[in-house]
């Protein structure tokens, strides 16, 4: 992504480094700014920071676009939640950092402000393009027919008294339908399992529960090894889209390879051997950082400066790590856009629609267990085959869901083009055999890397919200208005 310093006059630059300096939280607070809004939304602590930096781009865009803009419906939840900071909002946030009023100016409703706000929201999006060199992230910018269509019926809803069950929606498109029929198939299937044991007595058939032991160890043993198989593919399934390489054939960089291939991790990890065979980069030998040796000005990519900037604040690996957020972020959104990646709703379907499989599977042996028990029978084996199915389902649950599986096949072609060895520090192809098969590529000469990142990534190959880790089995799961009421926009300063 190019700066967007470069796209602004010298006025929208001062204006878009005071927003940026503007910090929503207090630090002494201990329910601050950013945790209220990700609790009353329920989101991630992590979202809610990316969708507040959506609402400093759109405030931006309020006051340079030279024309009206509206909001996505999550950055409206900030611009709502800021108002009812007055003093912050009034008193330091317009008058001083934007130096101008802004309004916010729910619609009165009707056609034509449908329309309007239509309208505006288009364009919102085309200047933040226009600004920003790139698409807005769609998990936070929706399109605008789910602007103002799917994202008007949210409602307040209090837990404590309701409960929340997903609605199946309703799709004329084929793969839509396939997937919702899974959908379908996955409650059907769980409530067969609650209610089948009740039915059996009442349709004449064997009851599992009133098998002898042996009986229905195999009966269970049976039963497990169909719902595992079921589970698998399952979440084979919902991991969409699936696509060939051949016939769809995508151009990532060797970042973009690097998220592919294992996530944020080694983005950066890749940033690193990339500014090291430059020269621009050293090892620290037995202090386990990194040291900065020349400017970042000739480096290109946003990835390589940010990685550097971090280098020279803290050369550690931790904080570097981290400093790189926001040129993550970038690579994630394309690597969403071009589906290689699941979307977080995706990942969460095919992370819970197969644990739900197992724990139902899971409940049908505890139940035994607990009249085995009753009966004075002995239950040993029917508790170790238990334990085994909870292991399995709970590897379901926490196993993040990341590639799709068209991002599956075009990282097997992207594998099967590079090889996994590098002859030389010098080699052209280093950083993107080092995206592609990480640390285990590195050449002897480079072994001082080697020992930095081998010992982090052995123990901390961490989560990355709904991208995080593999699957470990089949080659890659690595893969508005008011609440209610039709908010819309704002028409910039006053």
């Amino acid at each position: 992504m190019n700066d967007p310093l470069n796209r602004m006059d010298a006025q929208q630059t001062k204006l878009y480094q005071r927003i940026q300096h503007f910090s929503l939280d207090q630090p002494e607070s201990p329910l601050s700014f950013s945790k209220r809004l990700a609790r009353e939304n329920g989101w991630s602590r992590d979202y809610a920071q990316r969708v507040i930096e959506e609402y400093k781009r759109f405030v931006f865009l309020a006051i340079a676009a030279g024309h009206p803009v509206t909001p996505s419906d999550q950055v409206d939840q900030v611009w709502h939640l800021h108002l009812s900071y007055t003093r912050s909002y009034w008193q330091e946030f317009c008058p001083k950092v934007l130096q101008t009023p802004l309004h916010h100016e729910p619609t009165r409703g009707g056609s034509s402000e449908q329309t309007k706000f239509d309208d505006w929201y288009g364009r919102t999006l085309e200047s933040y393009e226009r600004f920003w060199g790139q698409a807005p992230p769609v998990d936070i910018w929706s399109a605008p027919k789910d602007r103002f269509g799917r994202d008007l019926h949210f409602v307040r809803v209090n837990t404590q008294k309701n409960w929340l069950v997903p609605k199946l929606s309703v799709s004329w498109k084929p793969q839509a339908q396939l997937l919702q029929l899974q959908q379908a198939a996955v409650l059907a299937l769980g409530f067969t399992l609650t209610f089948a044991i009740a039915g059996c007595q009442a349709a004449n058939l064997p009851n599992p529960l009133d098998f002898g032991g042996a009986e229905f160890l195999t009966f269970y043993l049976l039963l497990s090894t169909v719902v595992i198989i079921l589970a698998a593919r399952l979440r084979a399934f919902l991991r969409l889209p699936d696509g060939d390489p051949k016939q769809r054939p995508v151009s990532l960089d060797i970042y973009e390879t690097a998220y592919l291939a294992e996530g944020k991790s080694r983005v950066v990890d890749t940033a690193i051997a990339s500014l090291i065979q430059k020269e621009y980069v050293t090892v620290q030998s037995g202090q386990s950082s990194l040291t900065l040796n020349q400017p970042v000005k000739g480096l290109s990519h946003p990835m390589e400066r940010a990685v550097a900037n971090a280098i020279a604040s803290d050369g550690r690996l931790v904080k570097v790590r981290s400093a790189a957020t926001q040129a993550n972020h970038a690579v994630q959104d394309r690597l969403c856009q071009l589906e290689l990646l699941v979307s977080k709703d995706q990942s969460f379907k095919a992370q819970t629609y197969p644990a739900l499989l197992i724990a139902a599977l899971l409940g049908l042996g505890i139940a035994k267990i607990g009249i085995g028990l009753s009966r004075g029978k002995p239950v040993g084996f029917l508790i170790m085959m238990c334990m085994i199915v909870a292991i399995i389902g709970l590897a379901f649950w926490r196993n993040p869901v990341r590639r799709s599986r068209y991002g599956d096949r075009v990282f097997q072609s992207l594998q099967g083009h590079i090889r996994s060895t590098v002859v030389n520090p010098a080699d052209p192809q280093l950083p993107l055999a080092f995206a592609l098969w990480g640390a285990s590529v590195l050449p002897n000469e480079m072994v001082g890397l080697k020992q930095l990142l081998i010992p982090v990534s052995a123990g901390g190959g961490g989560g990355e919200g709904g991208y995080a880790g593999g699957d470990s089995g089949g080659g890659g799961d690595s893969g508005g208005g008011d609440s209610g009421g039709g908010c819309g926009g704002c028409g910039g300063g006053d």
